[in-house]
């Protein structure tokens, strides 16, 4: 760190963990089928001037939350070369992702790290993904100088990873290391912090985060991972979207009321039950806000509003409460595709305008792991 004074800040997922919202028309979220194309490298070059604020975690909370401060203003002039990524989702729909000049060895580093510390548990390694919603994020965070789970559109991990085209289940790790003076002068000086930000994560989270970092990290059902690395000469936002991804689906997944979850399988899995969560239409959140007391810890999956169960005539199962229970009119799954359907509208007429997530339990997991964690956009 070159003599500088550093901070770590991190958050998790809660109960597991500049953005971009697609409401097409009809409700009809457009996903996984998408193109890819490199545009021109440019350089960037950025002089801020910003408050800096050294910081430490809460030993009393399950968050992490800023207890002692002290500040400085700090001047700096950062040049790079960055590539930017097109993602183009079917209707149109265009998100520009950009990577710093030395994100594949930024994420290979922190992909190596990941692997070294599921290794040491006897886990199989994760799969750098395809799905840029790690960069999305922290190319978010650092242009709008905020650090949460939530971006300044109001949305949350699931959202942003359904809509940047997966198809799979995604907990969110995030991490933010902030110096006092510029610090980050080189790729090395930013693997330094991310190789702190791994070891905060899996050998200091109790106190601040009841272990959440690290059992996401330590989950034996990831097998992907999106990795996010944005920096300045005086911050490093780092994010991990770890996935379970075993199920690719067709598009498109709602259409005139009617949700079919429709793909092949990765591997074998034995669902029982697609469980809904809702949560009302995001709105902008400032980055005042963001950095706030109600957006600086875990997030939810959502308000839980009830579940699908396959076709049932006789001794059908059903949700306890003010929730709803609907029975699939298809529920087809073999050891290599899938082929679910039901009426999302007993859902939408309880609920109204919102997104609506769902998400696909596999039973041949123990515990039970999210196989989805698909959101509709619904108004």
């Amino acid at each position: 760190m070159k003599g500088a004074v550093a901070a770590v800040i991190f958050a998790l997922l809660l109960g597991l963990a500049a953005g971009l919202w697609l409401n097409a028309p009809g409700g009809i979220r457009p996903f996984e089928t998408k193109t890819v194309t490199e545009t021109a490298t440019a350089t960037l070059t950025e002089t801020t001037t910003r408050t800096v604020t050294e910081s430490y975690t809460s030993t009393k909370t399950t968050s992490s939350v800023t207890t002692a401060t002290k500040t400085q203003t700090v001047t700096s002039t950062t040049t790079q070369t960055a590539s930017q990524v097109r993602v183009i989702l079917q209707g149109g729909v265009v998100a520009d992702v950009t990577y710093p000049h030395d994100y594949d060895d930024l994420a290979g580093y922190a992909l190596s790290l990941v692997n070294e510390d599921r290794a040491r548990h006897g886990l199989a390694p994760v799969t750098l993904s395809s799905i840029p919603s790690g960069q999305y994020h922290v190319n978010s965070m650092l242009r709008n100088e905020y650090f949460s789970h939530w971006d300044n559109q109001g949305y949350k991990p699931y959202m942003r990873y359904t809509i940047l085209g997966g198809s799979g289940s995604v907990a969110e790790n995030v991490g933010l290391y902030t110096c006092t003076r510029p610090c980050y002068l080189s790729t090395s000086d930013v693997r330094e912090s991310v190789k702190d930000l791994q070891w905060q994560m899996m050998n200091n989270d109790t106190a601040c985060c009841n272990d959440g970092h690290r059992n996401n990290i330590l989950n034996p059902h990831h097998n992907r991972v999106s990795i996010g690395v944005a920096y300045t000469q005086t911050a490093v936002y780092f994010v991990q979207d770890f996935e379970n991804y075993y199920v690719q689906l067709y598009d498109p997944v709602i259409s005139d009321g009617v949700v079919t979850l429709r793909g092949n399988l990765l591997k074998p899995i034995n669902p029982t039950t697609v469980t809904v969560y809702f949560d009302k239409t995001p709105t902008p959140i400032s980055p005042a806000q963001l950095n706030g007391p109600l957006y600086v810890g875990a997030y939810s999956k959502g308000n839980f509003t009830g579940g699908v169960f396959p076709p049932c005539t006789r001794g059908c199962p059903s949700y306890i409460g003010d929730v709803v229970t609907v029975y699939a009119t298809t529920w087809q799954v073999t050891s290599s595709s899938i082929n679910i359907q039901f009426p999302l509208t007993r859902f939408t007429q309880k609920h109204g305008n919102g997104v609506y997530t769902l998400y696909l339990l596999d039973t041949n997991t123990k515990p039970q792991q999210e196989s989805t964690s698909i959101s509709i956009s619904i108004g």
